[in-house]
């Protein structure tokens, strides 16, 4: 939904460039002014009082450079160098689904930017609420929070290949106000709260969308996607994918052309066209039209068309299954967070849990926002109560950014994993073996099993991945191999609704695991604590040895780590093997085929982070360094194709966005080049993981989940493939890329599940050995991601960066802060050190408050504002008593509808109970027949015994018997025989009508208690039925104090319309802009403005959209729009009519000339549109224009 970057001082010019150009496309041409983008400047100073405005060009470039945007005075403390940072840039946008309902739908499209407005302004003020800087107080680094912060926002309607992209960039200056100076916004704590940024962004832009969306019928999941639409952006993202490539390869000729030169914003709209002529099936849509939203509008009908998609009706009621707030069981709730918390990682911050308890209680709560932002407050601080700080940091007071929080849980599942751990090691069943990477681990596993198949002891590998249990099956002859979460569900556990292992109980006595045994663990490191306490645990209980194998050093697990490092602590010293000297690792080559010691020693070096400086200088010296993204995925695609398809080489690249432009680069080069030819099939990801792609035979690509193939052979989340054939139905044969295995997938499964793989990210690389193998680095890069890119090549191992100029010193200092970060989590011990350390550097959150702030001014708008506020006479409001009386009226139908419902209800109740009494009748009789059939399985019990005991005397009777008697003995004994054999058929008998008549009254029993839901459900519908409060439909909003999708009844109804109308009518407002649309929409005269400068500031204070009328227009709308336009040019001519502002008489002129041809323009561009389908926003507030720049309240 969101992303976060950093933009230093070297690069704010070019981002500047970029902003400004306001998008890609006619569309934010259209939307904003005159293609050039609207800048909006926002601030909160230590009043906590937000104030807005616009920024012209120069005032922004100011701006980003680090400068007071209105005076350009210097706010940098030091002479700024390259490396510093200037903004931190987040983007606010969301699922594709949003910007295309927005171009189909006005209503949506005026939601959808309400939403990312508001966003802006919550993140804002989260930010100034949380964010801090460093400062020094007797002798020791402390935290302050920042008591002024600014942004400078875009907004944005399209993408970079022209597709329909509403999305802002919210540049937060890095300059802030705190302790008495401006002084460097902590960079790494924003970074920290961006997860709980992420979700207020979220949240804001769901509360404005959810509502329209629903009440237009779509059904929308938690995260806002919709699933109708998902062909529609299949198709347009295809289009995007292409369009993106060529434009990385138009930047790359230019660059390589004009080497040293940045493009202008003139030279990035050409390769936008050029981009769109090599696009050939869409080559004419650019010509077609001359509005974009047409356009756009036109090619999302098409595919709607192509799929047989219907677009909803509209809803009388919008679907909600949340609960009220009243409902919501906090306490319940935050434990549920706290226990999630624990199982993805050691150690949070409050930011953390914020963001877990916004999304969680957004996504199961409706009602008012201020009720639900309240809710969501208390249930973290509640989680906040539950955690408790970190041992280390006991005395500390935290930022809401530092990770300084834990729980018992978590140490408790790792004091758990250790007793495990000890317990196997006591009975010298534990052995650890830890290597770098390049060692030779597989072979000392091959070692390891046939050890074991001497002993005749079974040996099962499992895997964090299916990928990396596939290689060690194929590598090692002789093992079993599966995923850890295959194997531990196999043999008994389950997850818990929060995704812990708990133990339960083998699916079937097949699956029961057999004593003795070996048990491998591999790729330890990515393991988390809570699945190596289950295999500890299984280990123990069947009697199993356990080697636990991986390296600490690459990826972390996904969840609490540090198996590696509690196994070598546990384990005997003699049983532990540390393969992590240089002259262990044998990997890597030199061309002539011998060891290459140097970067043997290198990729040690990497791995531990132990010397950064020297370690960046080594990657530096065989780096290739880009001026852009762009030139660099060209380049590297171009360069890369061949050996990627012929399997010797390996792309890498940090994020999947970047791993798709580069696969379908590679893929382009090749099918030009006649490589990838034939048939081929079109993606459809499954869940829109990522972008369609068109794959063909010969193409590698990877299988995305864990799953058999129709021919029963099984195939890996992320293992590589190339594709053998393609069916004429769309399905795929498969053969590994070393020729050992192969699977064929159905169509279906192609479609879903399969991905190009030339590039792949770091998780898609760790396992994987090639000759050659390049690495794409940028900030966002961690160490063990680096250091698992950096060592996947024999031969070769590259690594591509981006700097602004291409500088190789700044290269250097990316790498630089990357060896230095820390690795994964590895445990709450670590975490404990991680932040006693961070303490000590960064020192605890203190109060330290400057004497005095830089005031915000509202700037020369607001300054008008309050003068035409102070000046004009504003009559008083007039408020309509038949407002609610459609409403009312709506109430009345419903209830009469219910009133009607309920007698038929309640008949159908009586007859229900009559059913149930009679079924719960038929059960007491059952109950009794079953204890009479017990009476007498118990007394054909007693029978048995008797006879039993009878049979036992008759044989010692005739084992004592003398030759004269034992014939009549053993006739005696025979009819005793004969008797117990009779007993037992009849107690048989006995049971089996007990057992009948106890399944019959089970069944009697379902069946009343069938019943029994069945009366409850209806008593509850009578209920409701009964009810006198109902819910609004859509079209009777909005109304002043009804929220949308709450019930009412008349008598709520007609107690808010009496209270709105004997409030007090305010006379006077402080906002111009707002009583001239109260003014009109009451059809009165408006009272005139006295200078230019009054015009021009309501004119800036008017959105061009209120200014086009259209003629299925509400009525409402009709007194809004056309009147406020005839209004502004009566008072255009007046004041230019006059003598006194003869000099500002030309500009005003020309000024309201433009503003009525467009208004003019825009109106003869709308089409009819039937009535039905125009919709009123739900709001409380009564209708108002939607300023697209500065909030004229002064002060606000």
């Amino acid at each position: 939904m969101t992303s976060m970057g950093i933009v230093r001082a070297a690069g704010a010019a070019n981002m500047v460039a970029y902003l400004s150009t306001c998008g890609h496309s006619r569309a934010d041409e259209y939307l904003s002014e005159h293609g050039q983008a609207t800048v909006t400047w926002r601030g909160i100073g230590a009043d906590g009082k937000l104030v807005e405005r616009q920024l012209d060009a120069d005032q922004f470039a100011r701006f980003m450079a680090g400068l007071d945007p209105v005076t350009g005075e210097s706010r940098w403390a030091q002479a700024v160098e390259p490396e510093h940072v200037a903004v931190v840039d987040f983007l606010v946008n969301g699922p594709k689904e949003w910007s295309i309902l927005a171009v189909l739908d006005p209503v949506v499209r005026a939601a959808l930017l309400r939403g990312q407005v508001n966003a802006e302004r919550a993140v804002l003020r989260y930010l100034w609420e949380n964010g801090t800087v460093q400062v020094k107080q007797a002798g020791q680094v402390v935290r302050v929070r920042v008591e002024r912060i600014e942004i400078a926002s875009v907004q944005h309607f399209s993408s970079r290949a022209a597709d329909p992209h509403f999305h802002r960039h919210m540049e937060i200056s890095a300059r802030v106000w705190a302790a008495g100076k401006w002084r460097a916004l902590d960079t790494l704590g924003a970074r920290n709260l961006n997860v709980a940024v992420q979700a207020i962004f979220q949240r804001e832009q769901l509360r404005e969308l959810r509502p329209v969306l629903e009440g237009l019928g779509y059904r929308v999941d938690e995260q806002g996607q919709i699933r109708l639409l998902r062909p529609v952006v299949e198709a347009m993202s295809r289009r995007s994918a292409q369009l993106e490539r060529n434009l990385a390869r138009i930047e790359a000729e230019w660059r390589a052309e004009h080497p040293g030169q940045e493009p202008t914003a003139r030279l990035a709209r050409l390769w936008d066209v050029q981009a769109w002529e090599r696009q050939r099936p869409y080559k004419a849509e650019a010509g077609v039209l001359d509005d974009e939203l047409a356009v756009w509008a036109a090619r999302i009908r098409e595919v709607l068309a192509e799929h047989h998609i219907r677009l909803p009706e509209p809803a009388l009621v919008a679907l909600d299954d949340r609960v009220s707030v009243a409902r919501l069981d906090r306490d319940v709730l935050a434990a549920e967070l706290v226990e999630a918390q624990g199982l993805k990682r050691s150690a949070w911050s409050r930011a953390d849990l914020e963001a877990a308890a916004i999304l969680a209680v957004e996504g199961r709560v409706h009602g008012d926002p201020a009720a639900i932002d309240e809710a969501a407050a208390d249930v973290a601080a509640r989680a906040l109560a539950l955690s408790q700080l970190l041992p280390g940091v006991a005395g500390g007071v935290p930022s809401a950014a530092v990770k300084w929080f834990t729980s018992v849980g978590v140490i408790a599942r790792e004091n758990e994993l250790r007793a495990g751990l000890a317990v196997l090691a006591s009975a010298d069943r534990l052995s650890v073996v830890e290597g770098a990477a390049g060692v030779g681990k597989t072979t000392s596993l091959t070692e390891h099993v046939a050890a074991a198949s001497a002993a005749g002891q079974r040996v099962s590998v499992v895997a964090p991945t299916g990928a990396a249990a596939n290689v060690a099956a194929s590598q090692v002859a002789g093992v079993e191999s599966s995923t850890i979460d295959r194997f531990l569900m196999r043999y008994g556990w389950d997850k818990n609704p929060a995704g812990g292992w708990e133990w339960g109980e083998p699916k079937s006595p097949a699956d029961a695991l057999p004593a003795g045994g070996r048990l491998v663990v591999d790729e330890a490191g990515m393991v988390s604590q809570d699945a190596a306490r289950a295999l500890v645990m299984t280990a123990i209980r069947h009697g199993w040895q356990l080697r636990i194998q991986g390296d600490s050093f690459q990826f972390g697990a996904v969840g609490v780590g540090g198996v590696m490092e509690l196994a070598k602590q546990a384990a005997d010293p003699g049983r532990v093997w540390l393969l992590d000297d240089a002259n262990d690792v044998h990997r890597f080559r030199l061309p002539d085929g011998e060891k290459d010691q140097a970067y043997a020693a290198h990729s040690v070096a990497l791995r531990t982070g132990a010397d950064p400086e020297q370690s960046a200088r080594t990657v530096i010296e065989h780096a290739q360094v880009y001026s852009s993204d762009a030139e660099r995925a060209a380049v590297v695609a171009a360069s890369w194709a061949g050996r990627a398809h012929a399997g010797t080489g390996l792309v890498i690249a940090g994020t999947n966005e970047q791993v798709q432009l580069l696969n379908g680069l590679i893929r382009d080069q090749l099918a030009a080049a006649g490589t990838i030819k034939g048939r081929s099939i079109t993606t459809a990801p499954s869940g829109g993981r990522w972008a369609s792609e068109t794959i063909s035979g010969g193409d590698v690509v990877a299988t995305r989940v864990n799953a058999a193939g129709t021919d029963g052979a099984r195939y890996a989340n992320r293992e590589r493939w190339r594709v053998r054939a393609v069916d004429a139905d769309g399905g795929l044969g498969l053969v590994s890329l070393d020729g050992a295995r192969a699977v064929h997938l159905d169509a279906q499964a192609a479609r879903r599940h399969v991905q190009l793989a030339y590039a792949v990210t770091g998780y898609g690389a760790q396992g994987l050995t090639v000759d050659e193998a390049v690495q794409l680095v940028d900030e966002g890069t961690d160490r063990p991601g680096f250091y698992v890119g950096a060592t996947r090549g024999r031969y070769t191992n590259q690594t591509a960066l981006v700097a602004e100029n291409a500088d190789p010193d700044l290269a250097r200092r990316q790498i630089e802060d990357i060896l230095a970060q820390p690795g994964a989590d590895t445990g709450w011990r670590a975490a404990d050190l991680h932040a006693k350390a961070d303490r000590e550097r960064m020192g605890d959150l203190v109060d330290m408050h400057s004497r005095h702030v830089p005031l915000i001014g509202g700037g020369p708008v607001a300054e008008a504002a309050e003068q035409i506020a102070r000046d004009a006479d504003w009559p008083d409001e007039v408020r309509d008593p038949h407002l609610y009386d459609k409403a009312l009226a709506y109430i009345d139908e419903l209830q009469q509808k219910r009133a009607l419902e309920a007698a038929q209800q309640e008949a159908n109740l009586e007859q229900l109970r009559g059913r149930l009494a009679k079924s719960l009748d038929d059960t007491r009789q059952a109950a009794q027949r079953v204890a009479g059939a017990a009476e007498r399985v118990r007394e054909a019990e007693q029978a048995t015994r008797a006879a039993q005991e009878a049979v036992q005397v008759a044989e010692e009777r005739a084992r004592h018997a003398n030759p004269f008697n034992r014939s009549g003995r053993e006739r005696d004994l025979a009819a005793a025989r004969h008797t117990l054999w009779d007993a037992r058929q009849a107690e048989t008998g006995q049971r089996a009508r007990h057992a009948e008549a106890t399944q019959s009254a089970q069944r009697r029993q379902e069946a009343a208690r069938r019943m029994s839901d069945e009366v409850r459900i209806a008593e509850g519908q009578l209920g409701w039925l009964r009810d006198d409060r109902h819910q609004l439909s859509l079209k009777m909003m909005p109304l002043p104090g009804v929220e949308y999708q709450q019930t009412y009844s008349r008598a709520d109804l007609e107690a808010l319309r009496d209270g709105w109308l004997a409030e007090p009518q305010p006379r006077e407002t402080a906002d111009p802009a707002r009583a001239i649309i109260d003014l009109i929409n009451d059809e009165r005269q408006l009272a005139d403005l006295t200078t230019p400068s009054q015009w021009h500031t309501l004119a800036d204070a008017t959105n061009p959209d209120d200014l086009v009328w259209h003629d299925s227009d509400k009525r409402w709308l009709w007194g809004l729009r056309r009147p406020l336009l005839s209004w502004l040019g009566q008072q255009a001519d007046r004041l230019a009519g006059n003598a006194q502002w003869h000099d500002g008489a030309e500009a005003l002129t020309s000024r309201w000339a433009t503003i009525e041809q467009d208004a003019e323009t825009r109106h003869a561009q709308l089409k009819p549109r039937p009535p039905a389908q125009m919709r009123i926003d739900p709001h409380r507030e009564p209708p108002r224009l939607s300023p697209p720049g500065p909030d004229l309240s002064p002060g606000w």
